[in-house]
């Protein structure tokens, strides 16, 4: 009797202390650009201004996830991931350090597979391109409106682009 007295009480109390986590609170943390040092053993979502935290892009405010794994170095740095309206960024440091590194800009890929790196062209005001092919087809091209450079991986030996040399 005792025993399953016992079971239900440890049943009945991991019922009533389990946690349903729905979501991530994201904090009004504004105004405050923490150190490294104020992030331990969390993950914490912030809405922050934009130039608090020193992050490129675009727009007021952006969201902030930090990822800080552990309390001490022991743990290796933290992590911080800024969304803002000009792109995703990243920067880290360790608990030690008295600033975070400096923020780098993600790259990204549009969904019909483009990738880009830099400003829009001057002259045409497009996206220059920067592409590169699978295994089936290596080949690396970067265009803009002065023109088109490829390399590419010929198809048999002393050939490029299927002329004998």
């Amino acid at each position: 009797m005792k025993r399953i007295l016992l079971a239900a009480g440890m049943v009945t109390s991991s019922l009533i202390y389990a946690q349903n986590a729905a979501g991530l609170v994201v904090h009004d943390t504004r105004s405050i650009n923490d150190l490294p040092s104020a992030y331990n053993h969390e993950v914490k979502a912030e809405f922050k201004t934009r130039d608090i935290v020193g992050v490129p892009g675009t727009g007021n405010y952006s969201g902030m996830l930090t990822i800080a794994p552990w309390y001490d170095n022991s743990g290796d740095k933290r992590h911080q991931l800024n969304f803002n309206n000009g792109g995703i960024f990243y920067r880290n440091a360790l608990s030690t350090d008295p600033q975070w590194g400096s923020w780098s800009k993600l790259i990204t890929q549009t969904s019909d597979g483009k990738v880009k790196i830099g400003n829009d062209d001057p002259n045409t005001n497009s996206a220059a391109t920067l592409r590169l092919y699978d295994k089936d087809n290596v080949m690396m091209e970067v265009s803009n409106s002065f023109g088109v450079f490829q390399l590419a991986k010929a198809g048999c030996d002393g050939c490029y682009g299927g002329t004998d040399w």
